[in-house]
């Protein structure tokens, strides 16, 4: 069985940012998913090196 993934809410200078994810697995910050401003509406993804 695998360890699933965990979403939590970005916190940048004591404030939570809307549509903005810090992605951990296994109690490991990963990356991060968020909604970009502008244009076109869509998810941006980031993955966190070695």
């Amino acid at each position: 069985m695998t360890d699933p993934l965990l979403l939590r809410r970005t916190v940048i200078a004591g404030d939570t940012v809307p549509d903005d994810y810090v992605v951990i697995w296994d109690g490991i910050t990963i990356g991060r998913i968020h909604r970009p401003g502008g244009l076109p509406p869509g998810w941006g993804a980031g993955v966190r090196g070695e």
